[in-house]
This record gives C-alpha cells, structure tokens and sequence, in this order.
C-alpha cells in the first residue's frame, strides 16, 4: 500500500521444523531485487502512455505517409482505435541501438 519494497523471510537459524533459514545477505539481497523491480515497474507506467502514443504515430506515418493531410492521419487513427486495421501487417525497421544486435525489423501487427 505504500509503494515501498516489503519481503518476508524466516530470519532464525532453524525453525521449529529444521528448515534452514536465510542469511542477512541473502534477506538484504532480496530486498534490493524487489526495490529494483518495484522502481522499474514505476518507470514503465510513467511512460506508457508516450510510448503508446510514439507507437500510433510511426504506424500512422507508415500507413497514410508523412506528408499525409491531418484529415487523412485522423482517418487512419480512428481505424487503427477501433481495430479495423487489425489484419493489416507492416514492417518495421529498428535500428542497432545498446548492444541490440538485431538489425532487421520486427513485424508488427496492427
């Protein structure tokens, strides 16, 4: 509820069933994987809706062409909404970026 990492470990050296449990090591560890991942999963919300709307723009700019009146653009955006364009396949080349070593271009469907 606090948006704070949380983990629950057994830190006595054996329980009353003879389980071994974790060292603080291992307990802190943890801890900072949840932290990482709790701070990733927040980074991501915060621009999913960019990423979204980047998204629409490239496949819109595919679709109707760059130099595409607004009208048209507009046309294709709420088609590519309303999913009528859903059978539609296009390419999209992505370029070599941070030790991607994929150079061509995934299929996207839209």
């Amino acid at each position: 509820m606090a948006g704070a990492p949380f983990v629950k470990v057994e830190a006595t050296k054996y329980t009353e069933v003879g389980f071994h449990g974790k060292d603080v090591d291992t307990m802190i560890k943890d801890l900072v994987d949840v932290a990482i991942n709790l701070q990733r999963n927040k980074m991501k919300e915060a621009v999913k809706g960019e990423v979204s709307a980047a998204v629409e723009n490239r496949i819109l700019d595919i679709l109707a062409g760059d130099a595409a009146q607004t009208s048209t653009r507009e046309s294709f955006r709420a088609l590519l909404r309303e999913g009528a364009l859903d059978e539609r396949t296009i390419e999209v080349e992505l370029p070599v970026n941070n030790g991607n070593k994929a150079a061509g271009g995934p299929v996207i469907h839209v």
